[in-house]
């Protein structure tokens, strides 16, 4: 019986499957382990899709958590951005992100 419901699931989460290597197949291609931009990127790329969901749900901090995560998405931005003001605001942003998403990150969903 439980393989049956293994089966099932497999072929539920095929579509999603297939949608989540289009969307994530550029960002990976291109990905290198020595380039701490592309953690960000990565980082930035999931919690563009939490937002979506979250800003879309009836949870009961959705909202919250959608703007949360749309902070941390912008903390991104600016960390990797050439034009960034310097490296002490590159710092403090850098720290306030793994602050919000300390505070935060669990709370999302679970």
């Amino acid at each position: 019986m439980q393989t049956w419901w293994g089966i099932c699931r497999f072929v539920e989460d095929i579509p999603q499957g297939v949608r989540n290597i289009i969307t994530w197949f550029p960002l990976i291609w291109y990905d290198r382990d020595f380039d701490r931009d592309y953690l960000l990127y990565i980082m930035r790329k999931k919690l563009e899709g939490m937002e979506k969901v979250a800003s879309r749900s009836c949870f009961k901090h959705s909202d919250q958590d959608a703007e949360n995560m749309k902070t941390c998405r912008l903390l991104i931005d600016r960390i990797v951005a050439e034009e960034c003001c310097g490296r002490n605001q590159q710092s403090e942003d850098t720290r306030y992100l793994f602050e919000l998403m300390g505070k935060y990150l669990l709370s999302w969903w679970y």
